[in-house]
């Protein structure tokens, strides 16, 4: 596999720099794959010292007493793109004022259009929603079309579901856990923010989509228009999505308006991690 070789390459070339560390390589199963097993592992204490985690795992980790402070080894001399790093990526390795690990790939959520389904729906293509509120008007009167078609549709097998559920509820200031780390996504002080979520999907029936293996997900395409795609500002924080304009990364079919994440590298098998002496 091309990233077993470039791993090993690269820990060749560290230990050639760096002759009094040793680094000992362990193959394991992705995470997507077996998600019980990294938190096994973090909790019998036997996870190697340096591993990939997702930047959701930031407190089982630190809980796990298996994170090491890492802030003042990390500056533009050590990392030398750190300022090229977008702040919410590093914020998800942060605890207070102390960093715990870097980011070394991210995904973004967006949203597409379909230009054909706008324009039939007496929309403005070149005038694409910016808030939620404008999403759930837009995807009403595309529904109104009939003819089975979704006014907006949102991926939603295995995990990708969970992904665009906590980034929309995040964006609207909302909460999937409480401090007291119990779901909360359910409670009255969130009901409103999960109930906005629901509505562009009142429209119209959400097309169902499936999910493929490396946590990435597909759409199945019929006759298809032409479609939008909408970037956010790099740098902004997830509050802000919800009246930013996003970007989509796939294409969508009878529907309006659709959502998608995708990461930014397809998640294989297997990984490596590491053991560092010295």
């Amino acid at each position: 596999m091309a990233q077993h070789k470039e791993w090993n390459e690269d820990v060749a070339a560290f230990e050639k720099a760096n002759p009094n560390i040793t680094i000992k390589s362990v193959t394991y199963t992705g995470q997507c794959e077996v998600p019980a097993q990294f938190t096994a592992t973090l909790r019998a204490g036997t996870e190697t010292n340096l591993f990939y985690a997702y930047f959701t795992d930031l407190h089982q980790v630190l809980n796990a007493g298996q994170a090491a402070d890492i802030t003042s080894y990390v500056n533009s001399k050590t990392v030398p793109a750190l300022a090229d790093i977008v702040p919410s990526a590093m914020a998800a390795e942060t605890a207070g004022k102390t960093l715990y690990g870097l980011p070394t790939s991210n995904y973004t959520q967006g949203l597409i259009i379909n230009r054909k389904l706008f324009t039939q729906a007496g929309l403005d293509p070149n005038k694409p929603p910016t808030t939620w509120a404008e999403v759930e008007k837009d995807a009403k009167a595309i529904a109104a079309l009939g003819h089975g078609i979704y006014g907006y549709g949102d991926y939603s097998a295995s995990p990708v579901g969970g992904w665009h559920f906590t980034s929309e509820m995040d964006a609207m200031g909302g909460q999937i856990v409480g401090s007291n780390g119990q779901a909360a996504f359910n409670s009255s002080t969130n009901a409103p923010q999960a109930t906005a979520i629901r509505r562009p999907m009142d429209a119209g029936p959400a097309k169902a989509t499936l999910s493929t293996p490396g946590c990435r997900a597909s759409i199945s395409a019929t006759s298809c228009g032409p479609v939008t795609r909408l970037k956010t500002p790099g740098g902004k924080s997830a509050a802000s999505n919800a009246s930013a304009r996003m970007y989509a990364l796939s294409e969508v079919c009878r529907a309006g308006l659709s959502t998608t994440v995708q990461p930014a590298a397809s998640a294989g098998a297997n990984w490596e991690k590491a053991i560092v002496s010295g």
